[in-house]
């Protein structure tokens, strides 16, 4: 919360409504559900999803309940998720990024090194608008996003760091840990 109220200052006119919802381990020991439906239909939908083997059960979860873009270089994956989600969801797919960051405000990463999320939010940073925010969801190294997230800044795009913890089974349960930071 403290996160998104420092964004909230730092761009005038931003506001946030917030909302607590029942979600984790408590929600699931009181109805078998860690992230119920409701929760999901009032959070709304995320407008970008790079795959991966983390990424691509990531996205399915996602697009099973949301419309999403999906962006991968790898046709196969962008194939699977199609094929994963069937005729439940609207997805659309581009091996672009650069198209990804034309067409979201809000872009979840899922990549395995620092390298290759700086490569991947270079070509992002340069079609995003102001305002947009960029969620990294791999283990990224500290001092790198850091670095990364000044320089976005900078440019007006917002930045947080919210690692995953758990297997690929777990991604495609829906039953990662997540911790989120980002600027104060």
């Amino acid at each position: 919360v403290r996160v998104l109220r420092a964004v909230e200052e730092s761009i005038p006119g931003d506001r946030f409504e917030l909302q607590e919802f029942s979600v984790g381990a408590g929600e699931f020991l009181r109805s078998g559900d860690p992230l119920p439906a409701s929760t999901l239909r009032s959070i709304g939908e995320y407008d970008g999803v790079l795959l991966g083997a983390m990424g691509l059960p990531m996205a399915v979860r996602t697009a099973r309940r949301h419309a999403l873009l999906g962006c991968d270089p790898d046709p196969v994956r962008l194939a699977l998720l199609v094929d994963e989600v069937g005729q439940r969801s609207t997805v659309h797919t581009t091996p672009v990024v650069a198209e990804v960051g034309a067409r979201c405000d809000v872009v979840v990463l899922m990549l395995p090194t620092s390298a290759e999320v700086d490569s991947c939010v270079g070509e992002l940073a340069e079609n995003l608008k102001p305002g947009a925010l960029i969620i990294d969801m791999g283990s990224s190294l500290p001092g790198e996003t850091k670095r990364l997230a000044a320089k976005l800044a900078n440019a007006g795009i917002r930045f947080m760091d919210a690692p995953v913890f758990g297997s690929v089974a777990r991604a495609r349960d829906g039953t990662l840990s997540i911790l989120a930071g980002g600027a104060e």
